[in-house]
This record gives structure tokens, sequence and C-alpha cells, in this order.
């Protein structure tokens, strides 16, 4: 059979980032040669073929499926070394969410499909965990549009459900409850024979112990739908600025795993940090560490690019900041915005770099969203070059949160920049809000 899911896990060499990268099972990719059972030598090769990446798991029809042709293929299109594998059969996944007491999910609509996974959820929050939650994750035609994209997407937030719920029960600290779970996974799942004992799962969470929900990503390979048979093209030159990050073990801020601010694309351009302009006082010194504040950018007003001159100078200071696509309103005033009552304070730190920005509650998720007004565009005159495009986003934004065509937007691929604007809209943490930032497809 072919493979339903596939996602490529980076664990920094730090052990507390990751980002899973979602590979659409409809994308169209060169399989390489590949042993048709690896497990049997005598059965030979399958040539060179180009179809979509699920058939890669396929090859030789064996009922285990071809873990190492799947494999093949990704590192022939990334460049980059797998070194582990784990294969999650269907009762092994409804196992796991009931070993865990269930995941919460946000269903935006009821939902009765009788034709389909027979699936019956009401709308709202709510705990799903066994066949419900695979059925959860399997379904497309009664929850959202339809598409194998929407679908993925649904699927990345409930693994980052899942992880919120774990890191919440503090289930990595308890060795009795995780080697419960592990020894499930291990009945239950197929691991590569360096993770196939109790005590490779056990070190291996031991080396992830702490890590925050909010340094864990997910994103989907970029690519473009063929309106002739429904099939995905990979966006080649936007995957290899993802590639070239993992190679170099760079976050996908363009900072380091250790919260060193990237390399600026241009810093022969980039402005001075955003309150050296404004005031000729210093700014307080900041007693958060901008590495641990993570920051998302509009453009409010009508100066093109000011949205990634300030992501920029942001990121020389430290922040994780990036580049919204996003259009907002007309802003006369810079406003911050924070979601929890633990972020005030991140909030009120990054006012001190804009005088006069009004610090408001009331968001959603874990990032700061910093829409640049007018008053900061008065008081730097020389950032920014012509009137905004005609969306009103930031320069370089397309407007949408689908991937741009052709080349992403920004050009670099030089590892130490963040990732272009186009690119990173499709990714979210594991520490985002479950019903916020469910698109659906490209």
């Amino acid at each position: 059979a072919r493979s339903d899911t596939s996602i490529l896990l980076h664990v920094y060499a730090d052990h507390q980032h990751a980002v899973g990268i979602s590979i659409p099972r409809d994308m169209m990719v060169t399989i390489p040669k590949c042993q048709v059972d690896p497990d049997n030598s005598k059965k030979g090769y399958t040539g060179v073929q180009n179809n979509q990446f699920n058939a890669a798991f396929a090859v030789g029809n064996t009922a285990k499926g071809n873990v190492a042709c799947e494999i093949n293929t990704i590192e022939a299109m990334s460049g980059i070394r797998v070194n582990h594998t784990i294969v999650v059969g269907f009762s092994a996944f409804a196992k796991l969410t009931d070993d865990i007491g269930g995941v919460e999910v946000c269903v935006p609509k009821d939902v009765n499909n009788a034709d389909g996974d027979h699936i019956t959820l009401k709308k709202g929050r709510q705990l799903v965990r066994g066949q419900t939650a695979l059925d959860y994750v399997r379904e497309r035609e009664g929850l959202g549009d339809g598409s194998d994209i929407g679908r993925t997407r649904r699927q990345q937030a409930f693994l980052g459900s899942m992880i919120k719920k774990m890191e919440s029960d503090g289930v990595l600290n308890d060795p009795t409850t995780l080697s419960a779970i592990f020894n499930d996974a291990l009945k239950y799942a197929t691991f590569d024979k360096d993770l196939g004992t109790l005590n490779d799962l056990m070190n291996f969470a031991s080396s992830m112990k702490g890590v925050n929900p909010a340094h864990i990503q997910f994103m989907t390979l970029p690519g473009h739908y063929r309106t002739q048979d429904g099939r995905v093209d990979m966006d080649k030159a936007a995957a290899q600025v993802i590639w070239d990050h993992l190679k170099s073990d760079t976050l996908l801020d363009g900072s380091d795993a250790a919260g060193n601010a990237g390399t600026p694309t241009s810093p022969s351009t980039a402005p001075a940090a955003p309150s050296s302009a404004s005031t000729s006082q210093a700014p307080p010194a900041p007693t958060i560490s901008p590495a641990l504040i993570s920051v998302r950018v509009l453009n409010g007003t009508t100066t093109n690019g000011l949205a990634t001159d300030v992501t920029t100078s942001l990121q020389a200071d430290g922040y994780k900041a990036m580049v919204s696509t996003k259009t907002p309103a007309h802003a006369a005033v810079t406003t911050i915005v924070y979601g929890s009552v633990k972020q005030e304070a991140a909030a009120k730190q990054l006012a001190t770099l804009f005088p006069g920005a009004k610090v408001e509650g009331g968001g959603y998720g874990t990032q700061l969203v910093l829409t640049v007004g007018d008053d900061y565009a008065a008081a730097h005159p020389k950032v920014g070059s012509g009137p905004a495009s005609p969306s009103g986003g930031p320069s370089g934004s397309n407007g949408s949160s689908g991937s741009s065509s052709g080349s992403p937007s920004g050009g670099s691929t030089t590892p130490g920049a963040p990732l272009p604007s186009d690119i990173a809209a499709n990714s979210r943490t594991a520490d985002q809000d479950i019903c916020s930032g469910i698109t659906n497809g490209y």
C-alpha cells in the first residue's frame, strides 16, 4: 500500500528545537532506483520513475511497505541524510492517542460523514482518541476543503496539540507513563534498528526533555496544484531554501538553535535598530532574552518594504521576527498585540524599541503581532522606497497564505537568513492555538 502521511522530522543539535516537513502524498517526485524488497536481494530493482511521492512506499507491493525506497526518495530530493525511521500504522496511531488520554481538536462545524469514514463530530473544541482520532486525521471529504493539503495542515495541528498535551501533562518527566507509551509504540509501530528498544526511545525522550512546544514547527513542502489531474508539482526553488536551512542546522527564522540571530539577507541596506532613529537615549536593557520573543511584523502603512526593514532590525537585536503575509488595516500608530497574560511583559519590552507604540491584549497564539504605523514611518523617512504594493502588504508579500510561483520571494538561500515570508507563512508551531491557522490547500 502507498503511504498515507509522511513527515521529515529534523531535530536540531541542541535537542530543544525541531521542525517537521510534511511531504504531500500527491506531489510528483523522482523516485530513484529502488530494491523491490530490501529484505530479499534476489528480487532486483526498479528503474527511476517520475511518480507521486507516496508510490515510493508501495514499490514491490509488500504488505509491510518499502520504507527504504521512500527514504531514498527523500534523500535524493533533499540532499539530507535520514538517520531514523518510524512507521506508524492505523492501529498504532489509535492506540497511542488512547495512551495519552486523547488529543484536543477544533471542529469548525458539525460533521456527519455517513459516506466517508462514518465520522461524527460536534462543532467546537473537543477531545478525541482511538478510532475517532484516527478518523479525524484521515478524513478528507467531511472536513476542510477535501484536499490532501488541507488534511495535511489539520494533521500538523493535531500533532502540535498532542505535543502540547504531553508537555502540559509532564509525560516526558514521568518515566512510568513514558515507558508504558513506548512499550505500546514498540508493539504497534515499526522503528529502525537504532530506535528499536525501550532504552533507545527513553534515551531519545530524555534528550528532548524540557523542549518548549513553541520551538517545534511544522510546515508543508511548497508546491502548486496541477489543474489537469490534481497532482502537486514541487516548488523546487522554495524547497531548496528549506533544505539549505536544515543542512546547516539553521532555524527557519534564520537564527541558530542557540538563539543567536542570523545574518540579514542584505546587511548593507539594513536600517539601524528601531529605537535608534527615534530617540537619542538607548532603550533599557532587555529583561527577557530577545531570542525567546517571537514577533510577526505587518506593514500598516503605505511605505513599501517597511515590515521587511523592521524585521531585519529586530533580528539584528536577537528577536525571532518574521514578516507576515497578511494585509492589515491602515495603522496610524504602531501597535503590538499579545495573546496570553504571560506575553504582556515581552510585548512591553518590545514596545521600548517603538516609542509611542500601543500595547494591547486580545491576540492569539504565541507570537506577538507588531503592526508598524505611520508614526514609525514618519520617524524613519529613509526606510522603504515608494508606495506599497496594491494589496497593501509588505514588500515581497503575495497577499495570501499560499506559496508564490517561480522563485521564492527574497531569493536568498543563504543559511542565516530567515525563510522568505511566502514560505514561512505555511508553518505553525506546536503551541499554536488548535483553532487558529488551519488553512486549506495551496
